[in-house]
C-alpha cells in the first residue's frame, strides 16, 4: 500500500490495527514509518512470532498489543523502540514467557500486562528484565 512507500508515511505519528488478522509479521513493512509515536494492534495478527529489531520506531513512545491469540514470542532487540514510555500487553492467550529483551526499554515508564494466567503472573514475578520497573497486572477472569 503507498502508505508504506519510502516517503508516504514520513508524516504519520499514530497508527492503530484492528481485526486485519495478518498472516505475515507486518512490523518490516510499519518500520519504515520511522515517525510514529503510537502503535496500536488489536487482533490484528494471526502469527506467532513479532520481532522489533534494532533502530526501530525510534520516537515510539506507546505500544498496545491485544488479542493477539497466537503471538507466542515478542522479542525486542537493543535500540529498538528506544524512546518507548508505555507497553501494554493484553490478552496475549499463547505468550509464555516474557518478551525478550524487555530490559533494553530504558526510557519504560508503564508497564501493563492484563488478563494474564496466574502461571504467567510467576514467571513475571521471577523476571529479573522487570525488576525495577514499574509494571501492573491483571489476571483473566
Amino acid at each position: 500500500s503507498p502508505l508504506f512507500q519510502s516517503d508516504g508515511g514520513q508524516n504519520l505519528c499514530s497508527l492503530a490495527l484492528s481485526c486485519s488478522q495478518l498472516r505475515k509479521d507486518p512490523l518490516p513493512s510499519l518500520s519504515l514509518l520511522s515517525n510514529l509515536t503510537l502503535l496500536h494492534f488489536t487482533r490484528a495478527y494471526n502469527g506467532e512470532q513479532l520481532a522489533f529489531l534494532t533502530g526501530w520506531f525510534p520516537k515510539l513512545k506507546i505500544l498496545f498489543l491485544r488479542d493477539l491469540p497466537n503471538l507466542n514470542e515478542l522479542e525486542i532487540q537493543q535500540g529498538a523502540m528506544a524512546g518507548l514510555e508505555r507497553l501494554s500487553l493484553v490478552n496475549l492467550n499463547s505468550m509464555a514467557e516474557v518478551p525478550l529483551g524487555i530490559e533494553f526499554l530504558v526510557s519504560l515508564q508503564y508497564l501493563v500486562f492484563h488478563e494474564i494466567t496466574s502461571d504467567f503472573l510467576t514467571l513475571l514475578r521471577q523476571c529479573s528484565a522487570i525488576r525495577g520497573k514499574q509494571w501492573h497486572h491483571a489476571l483473566r477472569l
